[in-house]
């Protein structure tokens, strides 16, 4: 599983590195909803300016946020379909071999499934571990000239977690049935036959 991996690296790494992307995004997104919420949870009396300017970010981000988690659940899926139909393809060989002597369907599924969950962990937790450690610099990065960060307030909790975990989760097992469908349904003997 990890030769075959190692032996197709170019296409791993890229995978991996789309699923960090969309990790890291997730977590930055989550990181200022949660910051925001936090922050306007004990706020009494009359706002100020900045707390004007900052509600009205908050309006945005709670949209915002429920958006990019979706569109990143879809491209996370797509990564992972991508990735394992092609993984799939390359050994239809050794799947149809491993067939013809008996092993089960579901055995060659965890097979196949279990190397497309090493990429997904190990891309998820790089995006993650990156979010995790940028963001309370993210504060104080200048985005101008003039200087000055972001002055969002940022939250990394376990609700961010959940929520990467929850997509990673769904994301992988929608991106993960259609090329195991696909790998089912033709019996080893065809396989063989046309190899």
């Amino acid at each position: 599983m990890v030769k075959d991996l190692w032996r197709n690296r170019s296409r791993s790494i890229f995978s991996m590195s789309g699923m960090a992307a969309l990790a890291f995004l997730i977590v930055i997104f989550s990181s200022i909803d949660a910051g925001l919420e936090e922050y306007f949870s004990d706020r009494v009396g009359e706002p100020t300016e900045e707390e004007k300017e900052l509600f009205e970010v908050k309006r945005v981000m709670d949209s915002w946020t429920y958006l990019v988690a979706i569109l990143c659940t879809i491209l996370f899926a797509l990564i992972v379909t991508n990735t394992a139909s092609l993984h799939i393809m390359e050994r239809r060989f050794e799947i149809a071999t491993l067939r013809a002597i008996g092993l089960s369907h579901f055995e060659v599924s965890a097979l196949m499934a279990s190397s497309m969950l090493l990429l997904m962990l190990v891309g998820t937790a790089s995006g993650a571990a990156l979010g995790a450690i940028s963001a309370p610099f993210l504060d104080e990065a200048p985005l101008s000239l003039g200087g000055g960060g972001l002055g969002i307030p940022l939250l990394l909790d376990v609700s961010v977690i959940a929520l990467l975990g929850a997509i990673v989760i769904v994301a992988g097992v929608l991106g993960m049935l259609p090329p195991l469908i696909m790998m089912n349904r033709k019996s080893p003997h065809e396989v063989l036959r046309d190899v």
